[in-house]
């Protein structure tokens, strides 16, 4: 879900804790991982998890110029992503001056799901319980 999506609908936005592992790959590179992942929730859009930047391996993305500000969201940064040969444009996006009902994701980053693969496996659901996207 790109933040432009969420425009409109800013209030009606839920976060919430994901209990389980996040993993974002762009090909077979590991691109983040945390088991501190918060989840976007908005009615008619697909969720999003936000993955603390302690939790991103920033080495294999670049920040770009592009910024946007998004009313109800805040101020939106983009990065690029470099792995494994290949190269996208915003891959991950992140709040930097998110506004108040989303302070909770500051310091956190989402990823492109067209882009990358995310895989959520819940705590005690092992591999049966696995959520890719």
């Amino acid at each position: 879900m790109i933040p432009q999506e969420r425009e409109n609908a800013a209030n009606a936005l839920r976060i919430e804790p994901f209990d389980g592992t996040v993993t974002v790959r762009f090909w077979d590179a590991v691109i983040a991982s945390t088991d501190q992942a918060k989840m976007l929730s908005q009615a008619g859009k697909e969720p999003a998890f936000y993955i603390p930047f302690d939790g991103i391996y920033f080495d294999f993305l670049q920040k770009t110029d592009r910024r946007e500000h998004v009313p109800g969201l805040g101020e939106v940064a983009f990065w690029r992503v470099s792995a494994m040969n290949r190269a996208e444009d915003d891959f991950m996006w992140a709040l930097e001056s998110p506004d108040i009902p989303l302070l909770a994701l500051a310091h956190h980053g989402s990823f492109d799901q067209k882009i990358a693969r995310i895989e959520a496996v819940p705590a005690g659901g092992g591999a049966q319980g696995a959520v890719e996207m």
